[in-house]
């Protein structure tokens, strides 16, 4: 699994890579172009000087929101050309973000309430995971708003006279606006795990440098214990599924190159959903070799982060723009979680 997840980490360096440069898109008549720099973060606005007889200022709105498109839909099409490009493995290399999981810090699960912990968490995972979830919408500009239909730039409008304004003032407000919105595309929603406090006490565990406490002493205590972490595995592993077939089902947009880039968003999601349900498995099939109460709960707690972090990169994949960006926190997610279920093993082969 890890050779698989370094090759697939390789590939999205290579398309990060070929989109760290700007590229330019423009509108049918040239009079807008928007200019896209490293990751699609929006650079700079340009009108044509006719702009007003190429267009007209009832449609300038409208033109820039074209020459956006355009310039994002030639972005994720050489993304996905480099991605799928084998010469280009190897040749770079760009760390996967972190994803927004942080659990409170008083968060703490003593290890006589583990078990009964585990359970309320695993009950609690659906509906946290299923909840809808929206990026926050961007900042709201002076005169220029973005509206946004779900997560994706869906129209712009503009309160100054455009036919009254000079163009490097239009394309200051236009760039600004337009550049706080393709940023905001990018946040990964945190989570308020304080609002679930089930969730929150098990990740707690796996910050906890300190033993959680004594191990039980009886043979019935641990059986409950390990169903309960099966149980946790489980809605975990179905849950973390449904969010990548979401993503792989979500239609994309019809101003982009749909067909390289839904072959490629395609097989990437599929060769991650496979890979997830094989750590899945691993892991229930590790877990009777745990040695501690401690060992279990470090388990579950990256268990949760694992799947907070798919919702978190399910959501940015959403606004299209940032379907590498999403796809690189999959992927390092999935290798910390890697890291997990090793150094469970290496203490368990020390334990025995």
């Amino acid at each position: 699994m890890r050779r698989r997840l370094i090759r697939l980490r390789r590939r999205l360096s290579a398309g990060q890579a070929a989109i760290e440069r700007a590229i330019n898109g423009q509108d049918a008549e040239g009079a807008v172009e928007v200019v896209l720099g490293a990751g699609g973060l929006v650079e700079q606005v340009r009108l044509d000087p006719d702009w007003p007889v190429l267009q007209g200022s009832d449609r300038l709105c409208a033109a820039v929101l074209e020459a956006y498109r355009s310039a994002e839909a030639s972005q994720l099409a050489e993304w996905a050309d480099a991605v799928g490009d084998d010469t280009a493995q190897g040749q770079h290399q760009i760390a996967a973000p972190e994803c927004a999981t942080e659990a409170p810090p008083s968060a703490h699960l003593p290890a006589d309430q583990l078990t009964q912990g585990l359970h309320r968490a695993a009950a609690e995972l659906p509906a946290v995971m299923n909840s809808p979830q929206h990026l926050p919408p961007p900042a709201a500009h002076s005169h220029v708003r973005v509206h946004l239909d779900g997560s994706r730039i869906d129209r712009i409008s503009l309160d100054l006279p455009a036919e009254t304004t000079d163009d490097a003032r239009l394309e200051q407000v236009l760039t600004e606006a337009l550049r706080e919105a393709s940023t905001a595309a990018r946040k990964a929603p945190a989570h308020r795990v304080q609002d679930h406090p089930d969730i929150s006490a098990v990740l707690g565990l796996g910050k906890d440098s300190a033993a959680p406490g004594p191990a039980p002493h009886h043979r019935e205590d641990r059986l409950q214990l390990l169903e309960a972490a099966r149980q946790l595995l489980h809605h975990g592993a179905g849950s973390c599924r449904d969010l990548l077939r979401r993503a792989r089902e979500r239609p994309l947009p019809a101003w982009t190159d749909v067909g390289s880039i839904a072959c490629t968003t395609t097989a990437f999601l599929d060769q991650l959903e496979e890979i997830t349900a094989t750590l899945f498995a691993r892991a229930q099939d590790r877990l009777g070799a745990l040695a501690s109460p401690e060992q279990v709960g470090t388990l579950g707690a990256a268990t949760l982060a694992l799947a907070l972090q798919l919702r978190s990169a399910e959501a940015i994949m959403a606004t299209v723009i940032a379907l590498p960006q999403g796809l690189t926190r999959t992927v390092g997610a999935l290798e910390g979680y890697v890291d997990v279920l090793d150094a469970g093993a290496d203490r368990a082969k020390l334990a025995g």
